[in-house]
């Protein structure tokens, strides 16, 4: 069964192993685990670790040149900028780049004006980035995050956070509006009737999380046609005792709430980050469901439980792989 990640930070392991002087991290460490619970595609997000965050474009072009460098080096990745560029072999992964907060862009385009930002996001595109969150959990010029620890400070999407949208919108870049608060949300949404997707986020009404979402939001993404990928990180599937079936709780409710055709898999597995400082600790673990190794449990778990094999192909690989034609257009 061919799986679609919506959400991978293994970039962020690249840029931490390369620093330290290893070479060709991806094909040493993530790509033999990958293809052997067939991975074929993952979007992989540059996220500017929190120890950074009075640094966030320097950090940003350091993880980019580290990310490129590797990707260089593989001989198992594709970088893809359009869904029609992937291939089909069985010894590559096909890799979409995202960006997973955009703080940076505050120091990267300075003034912030239209021809300015206009450049930078040329810039962007060319290097083969197609999918953007404006912030991750904390506010910055452009909107305000799930998280942020100060509910006056949720602005929603600025005025800033506007140009921002209008040049991923220009370049056809799938906006992803995990991580952000539901004023940014509802401000996004109702900015223009464009597809929208949230690549790791579950069910609020099953675990009461601010990363969650709501049934009116997810609801919301389904009339747009997008698709919400499944977070396997513990703290969004439940408050405690987070485990693989509770995970599919998740999968099936948003499934019957939405429809089977606007579910996917985004799983945030963060299990080779954990040796790693970032400033901020993943410690929550999802018992029998903690790295890409368990992929081959939820598919069982799923049959077991009736899924067909047409229906678990549908959340695994096929609904991204239509999603990520809007990509295409224009």
């Amino acid at each position: 069964m061919a799986v679609f990640d919506l959400h991978s930070d293994i970039l962020t392991d690249i840029a931490i192993r390369r620093e330290a002087g290893e070479r060709n991290v991806f094909d040493r460490i993530h790509y033999p685990n990958l293809k052997h619970n067939n991975v074929q595609a993952i979007i992989c997000v540059v996220w500017v670790e929190p120890k950074y965050k009075h640094n966030r474009w320097d950090r940003f072009k350091e993880i980019v040149a580290y990310a490129m460098d590797d990707i260089a080096e593989s001989k198992h990745i594709h970088l893809c900028k359009s869904s029609n560029d992937r291939k089909s072999s069985s010894n590559i992964i096909n890799v979409f780049l995202g960006i997973e907060g955009m703080s940076f862009i505050s120091e990267a385009v300075n003034p912030l004006t239209e021809q300015n930002t206009k450049t930078y996001f040329d810039t962007l595109h060319d290097m083969g980035f197609r999918t953007g969150i404006l912030a991750w959990n904390e506010v910055n010029d452009f909107a305000s995050g799930a998280n942020n620890g100060n509910t006056k400070a949720k602005v929603g999407l600025t005025k800033a956070g506007q140009a921002i949208v209008s040049e991923m919108m220009n370049r056809n870049w799938l906006i992803d509006v995990s991580h952000l608060d539901e004023q940014t949300f509802w401000d996004l949404y109702e900015l223009d009737a464009y597809p929208i997707f949230a690549s790791h986020s579950n069910a609020f009404t099953l675990c009461p999380n601010e990363r969650n979402l709501t049934d009116k939001q997810l609801k919301a993404i389904a009339e747009r046609n997008g698709i919400i990928g499944m977070n396997a990180y513990a703290e969004f599937i439940a408050k405690d005792d987070a485990n693989l079936d509770r995970y599919i709780e998740h999968i099936e409710y948003v499934t019957h709430l939405v429809g089977m055709e606007h579910v996917a898999l985004g799983f945030d597995f963060m299990d080779y980050l954990s040796e790693h400082d970032m400033g901020t600790n993943f410690t929550e673990v999802t018992k029998d469901f903690n790295s890409v190794n368990d992929i081959p449990r939820l598919l069982e778990r799923l049959k077991m439980k009736g899924w067909t094999d047409k229906e678990i192909s549908l959340i695994t690989y096929e609904n991204a792989s239509r999603f990520i034609k809007n990509m295409d257009k224009g």
